[in-house]
């Protein structure tokens, strides 16, 4: 039984997907700024050099747990379909064919947090992320396998902070759940038949 080789993929999919999902935010301030106000995304635990901007959004995991609500039975299946921010499944000979087990569905848990200055800021962009990452019906397209993972929202949470140069800071935090899949990390190859015989007696 052969094991697949390992990509760098898995999470790297979805955050890259989530990320380029919110990017593109603008908080209008008409009264404040004269136009629109371009809303930084960037993952947390950034570079200590790099200057948090205002407004901003930051991407942070918090937890990758297994979905077994919806985890079928461990029968071996022919997959039509294989992940490719996962391990990658090499092409069978041309008389054979690839086998694996049920794919393990996952929940990836993120907090999207929104940072402000003005609460004008905030009120505009706990509007839009209430739209972009709906509790019902979300979806989120992942270019890396191609496919639509729902996403949906579990929580939201205003936390506004006077933060360390005693400015207050407006802190909207939302708790996302996307689906996933890990295929499992062995596959069997099996040769396909060549011949089929059918020998009839007379009873």
């Amino acid at each position: 039984m052969a094991q697949p080789e390992l990509d760098k993929g898995f999470l790297w999919a979805e955050e890259i997907a989530l990320k380029a999902w919110l990017t593109g935010i603008t908080a209008d301030a008409p009264n404040l700024t004269g136009g629109r106000v371009k809303v930084d995304v960037r993952f947390g635990f950034p570079d200590p050099e790099r200057q948090r901007t205002y407004p901003s959004i930051m991407i942070d995991l918090l937890d990758v747990v297994p979905n077994w609500e919806e985890t079928h039975s461990t029968q071996p299946i022919t997959p039509d379909y294989w992940p490719d921010e996962t391990p990658t499944l090499p092409e069978p000979g041309a008389d054979g064919v690839m086998r694996s087990y049920e794919f393990l569905p996952m929940h990836l848990l993120y907090q999207v947090t929104v940072y402000s200055r003005n609460p004008l800021h905030d009120r505009l962009l706990v509007n839009r992320l209430l739209a972009a990452l709906p509790y019902r019906w979300g979806s989120l397209v992942v270019p890396a396998d191609g496919t639509v993972r729902r996403l949906e929202l579990l929580d939201y949470s205003p936390n506004p902070f006077i933060d360390t140069d005693n400015k207050r800071t407006y802190r909207s935090a939302f708790t996302i759940q996307i689906n996933a899949e890990i295929p499992p990390f062995q596959y069997q190859e099996f040769a396909r038949a060549q011949q089929v015989r059918v020998d009839i007696e007379t009873l």
